[in-house]
């Protein structure tokens, strides 16, 4: 048997069975008799108007998906919107959620300046560290904004003696 499954013709010859098979079994069936006769009467003058015989068999199965598509829920699809892209309020829920706020390790308040080490960046009251602004350096917080939000952050606090 393996020698057959060599040769060209007969894997040919196997194909042309198994699609003999499936149509016999499976299209022949759900074409049912062939009558082009269409419950839906809107879908009947459409089926008059169509640009195909209405003798052929595949024109018929084109008639029966024409007639069971739901229209009304195809009506509401904005065509102008990809549906891949999820919608605007998700894309502000999501943004909201997704900004990692930066750590404080130290900070130095001195006689005339105050520094602070955010995300391992020395900065000072008005500089930026990497897309946030250092707004306002206290004693034991940082304030800091990014874009329209602001937020404090905490020293983080690790046991020493």
């Amino acid at each position: 048997m393996r020698d057959m499954l060599q040769k060209p013709w007969f894997v040919g010859l196997l194909s042309l069975a198994a699609l003999l098979f499936v149509y016999t079994n499976v299209v022949e069936p759900l074409i049912g008799d062939g009558s082009n006769r269409v419950a839906n009467p809107i879908m009947a003058k459409l089926s008059d108007n169509l640009p195909f015989s209405s003798n052929n068999k595949t024109d018929a199965i084109v008639v029966k998906e024409l007639a069971m598509a739901d229209w009304e829920a195809l009506a509401t699809v904005n065509p102008k919107r990809n549906p891949f892209t999820p919608s605007a309020e998700k894309k502000k829920k999501t943004a909201k959620q997704s900004i990692n706020w930066p750590s404080v390790s130290a900070i130095v308040i001195g006689s005339s300046r105050k520094f602070a080490i955010v995300n391992g960046n020395v900065v000072q009251e008005g500089q930026k560290s990497g897309k946030f602004k250092v707004v306002k350096i206290s004693v034991n917080s940082v304030r800091v904004r990014f874009g329209k939000r602001e937020k404090t952050l905490r020293l983080n606090a690790r046991g020493g003696r």
